[in-house]
């Protein structure tokens, strides 16, 4: 079973994202910042990590960052909802995402953008 570190400071959205991605049979860890969630990457070992870019106390393109110069192996989804997805979509990919979904979006879409990021065999 593939683990995916979620990170949202919005305690509904986090919980929702939670039960979509439980319900497609992936186990799931949550954080609500950048500082929590890189504390959890070693214990829950996730094949992908899904982060808000707007945070308090470590937004998700710094944590993209370090995620990316200690674990590169880990897939990275940024979620935004600024309205510029096209502009954060540079930004973040060029940081070491290698995707990124713009809110609000569809159950589907989580599960499509997730599914994309595995390894085909998963």
């Amino acid at each position: 079973m593939n683990s995916i570190l979620l990170i949202d400071d919005d305690d509904a959205l986090r919980r929702t994202m939670g039960r979509m991605l439980t319900g497609a049979g992936y186990a799931v860890v949550e954080a609500t910042n950048g500082s929590a969630a890189l504390s959890l990457i070693e214990i829950a070992k996730p094949a992908v990590v899904i982060t808000d870019v707007f945070m308090p106390e470590k937004n998700g393109i710094d944590t993209t960052k370090e995620i990316r110069a200690h674990c590169p192996e880990i897939k990275i989804l940024a979620i935004t909802g600024s309205g510029r997805a096209g502009r954060f979509y540079d930004l973040v990919k060029e940081m070491g995402a290698n995707g990124v979904l713009e809110k609000p979006f569809t159950k589907q879409a989580l599960l499509d953008a997730v599914q994309q990021l595995l390894p085909q065999s998963a």
